[in-house]
């Protein structure tokens, strides 16, 4: 079976948005044209911007004019590959992938929309939006939205209904997101978002004097493992004297509460950590190594869970306390002793009872 009309693909276009658009262009809603494709795989219910398994890939190319290789281009996952170097788990949470839509009762970040775009004359949504560093449309210069402003519902547009399958319409209660009220994204940030986009999609070299390599690898991952430190830190006072002598702005985090999974937070703290990373990737990693020390900041309170894949980070902890060497005088022994015969004797007993 090939499709009776394929929608031609935009270069940045995401996998998801492309089948939603397939769906509009054959005259189905995305549901009922996700169970053509494939009929027992419920992609409905799938991050298809995420990953799309191999026996999927296959069967939608021979539907398609796209070769398997392509329809996996769509997808997220060759290029977060890049940044994480090991072999990535579908089914499990992955580093800059803003979660989609909804998880049991729990409202998680969602897909994300520029409402200008859906303005476009052939609106569609890209890969980069579902990227954690990605704040705004740099096309627009506004911020990226990803709830109805009506209904507050997360944007979810794989749910649109066949009687309304209009990408720029709230799948929950049919406002059109295309009226949004909109907000001005920051210069800095969007300036930031692009040169991480250009360099994990376009391969451009992008080099910060903060890095102790210029590896995507080491980029991304100092940009995940300096997060939660920043987070933690500017509620310390001895820690002002680092902010102070690397210039960076911390009045936001004093004013507004903000969660420790960077995937997850609002989109103005992520364009506030932005702007605030951008200034200490400018920073001389000298400079840095030095307030670290300075301050008697110990490998714990510094290293994170993605440390062991950032060069920068492993470099730094290097030089300051490490507390995992530290012994227990004294350690209690704890003797296991075998049970009396009384105790025995009551336990079966209260077995025969369960029998």
């Amino acid at each position: 079976m090939k499709l009776a009309i394929e929608p031609k693909v935009f270069s940045d276009e995401s996998l998801n948005s492309w089948l939603i658009r397939g769906s509009i262009a054959n005259g189905s809603d995305p549901r009922s044209f996700y169970i053509a494709l494939w009929e027992e795989y419920k992609a409905w219910n799938k991050d298809l911007d995420k990953h799309l398994p191999k026996q999927q890939a296959y069967s939608l190319a021979k539907m398609t004019a796209l070769t398997p290789e392509e329809i996996k281009n769509l997808t997220l996952e060759p290029y977060l590959q890049k940044i994480i170097n090991k072999p990535l788990n579908p089914l499990g949470l992955w580093y800059f992938l803003i979660p989609r839509g909804k998880r049991g009762l729990s409202q998680t970040n969602g897909m994300h929309f520029c409402s200008e775009c859906l303005s476009d004359s052939t609106p569609y949504l890209k890969r980069q939006w579902r990227l954690a560093w990605n704040i705004g449309c740099p096309v627009h210069k506004i911020k990226l939205l990803n709830r109805c402003p009506n209904c507050k519902i997360i944007f979810s547009p794989q749910l649109l209904k066949y009687d309304t399958p209009k990408m720029y319409l709230c799948s929950s209660c049919g406002f059109d997101l295309r009226d949004s009220r909109t907000t001005p994204a920051n210069g800095k940030a969007l300036k930031f978002q692009e040169m991480l986009n250009n360099a994990i999609f376009n391969a451009q070299t992008t080099s910060f004097p903060a890095l102790h390599t210029q590896s995507l690898q080491d980029l991304f991952m100092t940009i995940r493992s300096i997060i939660p430190f920043l987070l933690h830190t500017y509620k310390l006072k001895k820690y002002h004297l680092f902010f102070e002598t690397l210039s960076l702005d911390i009045s936001y985090m004093e004013e507004n509460k903000i969660m420790n999974v960077f995937e997850k937070m609002s989109t103005d703290d992520r364009e506030f950590l932005l702007k605030l990373i951008y200034q200490f990737l400018q920073s001389d990693l000298k400079i840095i190594k030095k307030l670290l020390q300075q301050l008697g900041t110990t490998n714990k309170a510094f290293l994170s869970k993605p440390a062991s894949m950032s060069p920068t980070i492993l470099y730094l902890s290097k030089y300051l306390k490490n507390t995992n060497g530290s012994k227990i005088e004294n350690p209690k022994q704890y003797v296991i002793k075998p049970n009396t015969k009384d105790e025995v004797n009551r336990l079966y007993c209260e077995l025969l009872e369960l029998i």
